[in-house]
């Protein structure tokens, strides 16, 4: 694992220079956390280096992204705040500035409308965010970040049940949404957070997984194993190219539901092509990294 991920630090190095977008899953922020978390794992001066300059590139722009996670202000402020909770990234009173700018913009997007938007993006944006943001000690904060919490289990009731005509209906939303719906609602039964309601909500996204259509086999390998321990053994019968794009995908989702045993069940030794873009080197990474550190949670 150690050689594919100097292969990927490499490969990632030499985009530095290319035009590419900010957003997390494929640009700039996600290169900035995968050399962040690579410079802590490798002891690399360089990849520090290159970390810091991103970020002193990234922080003026990430205001004006759209409120997505992928590409937008709700990724960098994801990005932001675990590396604060990971302590890569100290909390002093600039980044806490940044952080609370960025989750204003954020959250004032969907207070603003009359209708709650649909996230654009394909995952519950809002709550994953939020759920970075909890903190175990007894603060303000924390009881801040509970209301807040509370109050989104709501909002899953509202996607997973509601039909909203012309904006949503659960049997038509994507997989990803789904499965990012029943992520949080496991980390809210786990935190002890409304959990009766979380648990009967979640019965209710198990029945609409049958329903849905069209569903990308990355996406069904994660609600998978997230609604049980039932894995996808066919995903790793591919051709190279396409397995590492498939792995890439995963290693993006195991980072960001903390679910390492994602990456770690399917991985199997490949060939890092020389043409990877830079989501699914990024997605590599992430998933090498966190079943070596195993640290991030």
């Amino acid at each position: 694992m150690k050689k594919i991920l100097v292969d990927i630090y490499r490969s990632l190095y030499g985009y530095l220079d290319s035009d590419l977008p900010l957003g997390l899953r494929n640009g700039k922020i996600g290169i900035l956390l995968f050399m962040a978390l690579y410079s802590e794992y490798m002891k690399d001066k360089q990849a520090r280096d290159i970390s810091e300059r991103l970020l002193a590139e990234i922080i003026p722009k990430v205001y004006s992204l759209p409120v997505r996670l992928k590409d937008g202000s709700w990724g960098a402020l994801w990005v932001l705040q675990h590396l604060c909770n990971w302590e890569i990234l100290e909390k002093d009173e600039t980044m806490q500035r940044t952080l609370n700018r960025l989750a204003l913009i954020c959250r004032s997007s969907q207070t603003a409308v009359p209708i709650r938007k649909i996230p654009e993006d394909g995952l519950f944006s809002e709550g994953i965010c939020t759920l970075a943001q909890w903190n175990e000690e007894d603060t303000l904060e924390r009881y801040i970040t509970a209301e807040r919490l509370i109050g989104l289990v709501d909002e899953c009731e509202r996607l997973l049940t509601m039909d909203i005509c012309g904006i949503h209906s659960p049997k038509t939303m994507p997989f990803s949404l789904l499965h990012s719906i029943v992520w949080y609602l496991k980390e809210m039964i786990r935190l002890k957070l409304y959990p009766y309601q979380a648990e009967q909500l979640l019965f209710k996204a198990a029945n609409l997984y049958p329903i849905l259509t069209d569903i990308d086999m990355v996406d069904r390998y994660v609600l998978t194993s997230l609604l049980s321990d039932r894995k996808m053994e066919f995903l790793k019968d591919q051709d190279n190219m396409t397995f590492c794009h498939i792995l890439g995908k995963v290693g993006f989702y195991s980072l960001l539901y903390n679910c390492p045993e994602l990456f770690r069940h399917l991985w199997k030794p490949f060939v890092l092509p020389s043409s990877l873009p830079v989501e699914t080197l990024c997605g590599l990474g992430y998933g090498i990294l966190q079943c070596k550190m195993n640290a991030y949670g």
